[in-house]
C-alpha cells in the first residue's frame, strides 16, 4: 500500500458539465482553473455565512386525506354552469354560423392570393420578355 502523501489537499472531481465552462473562464480571465474555483468557493462560502437565515414560513395545517361523504353529495355546480340540451343546441348553432363565416373569408382570401401570385407571374414574365 502506498503511503498519502503528506501536505497535499485532496482533489475535487468535476463533471464535464462544471469543468468545461470553468475551464472557458479560466481560459478568458488568465488565470488556472484551481484558483478560479477556490475564488468562487470562498465567494459563496463567505456571504452564506454574512447572510441571515432565512425566514421560514409557518407551516400549514395538515389538509385531510379523505372528504367527508355528506360535504362531498352537496357539491353541484355552479348555476352559470348548468348546461341544457337547449343551450347546447343555441351554443352548436352560433359556432357553425361562425365557422361558416370563416370558411367563407377565407375562401375570399384564397382567391385574392391566387390572384396575386397570377399577377406577379405575368410581371415577372413581362419584365423577362423585355429583357
Amino acid at each position: 500500500m502506498r503511503p498519502k502523501p503528506k501536505g497535499r489537499l485532496p482533489l475535487i472531481r468535476l463533471s464535464l458539465r462544471v469543468l468545461a465552462p470553468l475551464t472557458r473562464l479560466a481560459r478568458r480571465t488568465g488565470i488556472t482553473c484551481s484558483e478560479l474555483l477556490e475564488t468562487m468557493l470562498i465567494e459563496i462560502f463567505e456571504s452564506d455565512a454574512a447572510s441571515p437565515p432565512a425566514a421560514t414560513s409557518p407551516p400549514r395545517p395538515r389538509t385531510a386525506d379523505v372528504i367527508p361523504i355528506d360535504r362531498a353529495r352537496r357539491t353541484e355546480p355552479p348555476a352559470g354552469l348548468r348546461l341544457t340540451a337547449a343551450t347546447l343546441c343555441a351554443r352548436s348553432e352560433e359556432l357553425h354560423a361562425r365557422c361558416e363565416a370563416a370558411r367563407t373569408r377565407a375562401a375570399a382570401a384564397c382567391a385574392a392570393a391566387r390572384a396575386a401570385r397570377e399577377q406577379a407571374l405575368a410581371l415577372r414574365q413581362e419584365y423577362a420578355r423585355l429583357g
